[in-house]
């Protein structure tokens, strides 16, 4: 039976511009809405700010930096079904205690989360519902996770129908992309995965490498396929539980496609259980081709793996198949016929995340307009800079890799903020610039000096009359004494 495969899919905030509004009780910029019409996208930099994202579970909402959350009581962060957009432009949140989302049919991307390790894991994980992952308990039909990777620990103790270190169940039309789990997932439930829990959507170009512990259905990847696809992806996860274990997949009796996969140890573990029966007579197709495991030859043989900081939380990933014919899952002709090399499988670029270091100067004279030179990572081409919300000329910068250089404007005595935009990742660490007053320097008042008195002296001489003798200390002529 033949499955239609998945079509690429494409981020959907890659390479889109956004623009700046600075509105009287917050910051928004435009961007694409999960339609794709545009819609004004909230900046969160708070846990405040991200725990509002309850109040419109439909709105686009962008992470301006990494949030440090602090522990939840609360079954979830953010109860209800999210169908809005979530881009975390590369950054982590840190320190859950429960996931996320309940539930999202929308879009999240360009996000990390990493849970709080106790000693033993979180016990007793919990989500709105009867499944738990660090993102979310389900991804439901249409919903999307691009570039979203995981790691921590998560456990749950006879709770849920479904366990995950991303997301405890994804529907049909669900897709999960260039994702990773680095997640230590222990559970005494039953469909326990690194990655998902129940799967019935598609997973592209994703991995698991943390331990998973399971009761039943326990995979390394996926506990239990319902249906959908798996596609360049791997796992290279310690498995282990009660029946039906298996390094990718833990258990599976619906159709589904597998291919260029491959996992880090022997093919007959690769599945714990291919039920192409259901007991009512109904078969079920398992397509399962271009699978690579320790038996058939190594897996670095196999494949052509790759690492990247923006991939996978830096741990390798598929990048290409040398070969095809891995493994199949039908009796191998006694003369196979040749099959050529297969072109190498595209793997997206990874997230263009600049980044502001230092700024040259950040104080000047008020009036004077003052050459200043950001510092950091600029990956992608500057395209506006702005002053408390007022653009500067375009072109009026010089721009590489490592700094960008502008004139500050003169402004009056106050405090500026300069914001830059770059790229796909347009919001940057806003910069503080203050200018000062001139500084008067007042001469001191001259103190006038007071004149010397003048004082008048009669002298007398016999025979000779009389002289006047004056000055500050006037003496008599000789001869002649003061009368």
């Amino acid at each position: 039976m033949s499955l239609r495969q998945p079509t690429k899919f494409q981020r959907p905030l890659t390479a889109t511009l956004f623009l700046l509004a600075i509105l009287i009780q917050g910051v928004s910029v435009i961007a694409p809405s999960f339609t794709g019409r545009a819609a004004a996208a909230t900046l969160i930099t708070t846990q405040d700010q991200l725990l509002a994202i309850e109040a419109n579970l439909s709105g686009s909402y962008i992470l301006g930096n990494s949030i440090e959350l602090t522990p939840t009581l609360d079954d979830v962060y953010l109860p209800g079904e999210f169908t809005g957009t979530l881009d975390g432009h590369g950054f982590k949140l840190s320190g859950l205690t429960r996931s996320l989302f309940s539930s999202v049919r929308g879009s999240v991307s360009h996000l990390r989360l990493e849970t709080t390790i106790s000693p033993g894991g979180i016990n007793n994980y919990a989500s709105t519902g009867t499944r738990a992952g660090v993102l979310a308990g389900d991804l439901l039909s249409g919903g999307i996770f691009d570039d979203v990777h995981v790691s921590g620990a998560i456990s749950t103790d006879g709770q849920k129908e479904a366990t995950g270190g991303l997301v405890g169940a994804t529907d049909n039309d669900s897709i999960i992309s260039n994702s990773s789990s680095s997640v230590n997932v222990a559970s005494n439930d039953d469909s326990v995965g690194g990655l998902v829990g129940n799967s019935r959507g598609v997973i592209n170009s994703s991995s698991s490498t943390g331990s998973v512990h399971g009761f039943n259905s326990t995979g390394g990847l996926v506990g239990q396929v319902l249906g959908g696809s798996i596609d360049r992806s791997f796992a290279s996860s310690t498995v282990s539980g009660g029946t039906h274990v298996g390094l990718l997949i833990g258990y599976t009796y619906f159709s589904f496609s597998l291919s260029r996969t491959a996992i880090s140890g022997p093919l007959a573990s690769l599945i714990g259980l291919k039920n192409l029966d259901d007991g009512d007579g109904t078969n079920f197709t398992v397509e399962i081709a271009d699978v690579g495991g320790s038996d058939t030859q190594t897996v670095t043989n196999l494949a052509e793996w790759g690492v990247n900081p923006y991939i996978n939380s830096g741990v390798q990933y598929l990048k290409a198949l040398k070969a095809s014919g891995f493994y199949t899952d039908t009796t191998p002709t006694p003369t196979p016929t040749p099959t050529p090399t297969p072109a190498p499988i595209p793997v997206p670029d990874p997230v263009q995340q600049s980044k502001i270091t230092a700024l040259s100067v950040t104080t000047a004279i008020a009036g004077t307009a003052t050459p200043v030179e950001i510092t950091g990572s600029f990956v992608e081409k500057v395209r506006a800079i702005q002053v408390n919300g007022i653009a500067l000329a375009a072109g009026s910068w010089t721009q590489t890799a490592s700094s960008v250089a502008f004139t500050m404007p003169a402004k009056a005595a106050g405090s500026y903020q300069i914001q830059l935009f770059n790229g796909s990742a347009p919001v940057l660490k806003v910069q503080n610039f203050t200018f000062t007053a001139p500084i008067v320097v007042v001469a001191p008042t001259p103190v006038p000096t007071a004149k010397p008195k003048v004082t008048y002296i009669r002298c007398a001489k016999p025979g000779h009359g009389t002289r006047v003798a004056y000055g500050v200390n006037p003496v008599c002529p000789a001869g002649y004494v003061k009368k």
